[in-house]
């Protein structure tokens, strides 16, 4: 790795939460990731606008809804920043993919670049989806 990546690196760990372990970061995400589809699904029942089925389909119709409210500058009439959102949208993308493929799941893990610096991942195999 270069010194740019090294320290690219470096300063991508520095933003990550701490925690004093890896069970605690466990609880932390989980808890994070049913509470981000919960607002999902508690915006989706009362807007009617998306249904979060866990499909693939699904996934282009929650871009569509996205760069709707992008365009218009609408993400407060749903009562989210454009940032929360975003994280939003990314934990749902993490979820559908773990709900359709069987050798896919949420892992926590420690960054390699930082102690007691933990990612929220979607692994599938030998492969890591950043999701945090």
């Amino acid at each position: 790795m270069s010194k740019y990546g090294i320290k690219a690196a470096i300063a991508y760990g520095e933003t990550l939460k701490e925690f004093s372990d890896i069970s605690e970061a466990e609880n932390y995400f989980i808890s994070y990731k049913d509470n981000l589809l919960n607002i999902l699904n508690t915006i989706c029942t009362q807007k009617s606008i998306f249904s979060p089925d866990y499909t693939i389909e699904s996934l282009k119709k929650l871009e569509k809804w996205y760069f709707d409210l992008y365009e218009k500058e609408s993400f407060d009439k749903v009562g989210l920043t454009q940032t929360e959102f975003e994280s939003i949208m990314s934990i749902y993308w993490g979820a559908v993919i773990v709900k359709n493929n069987e050798d896919a799941k949420w892992v926590v893990e420690e960054y390699a670049f930082s102690q007691k610096k933990y990612e929220f991942l979607v692994s599938k195999r030998f492969i890591f989806y950043f999701n945090s």
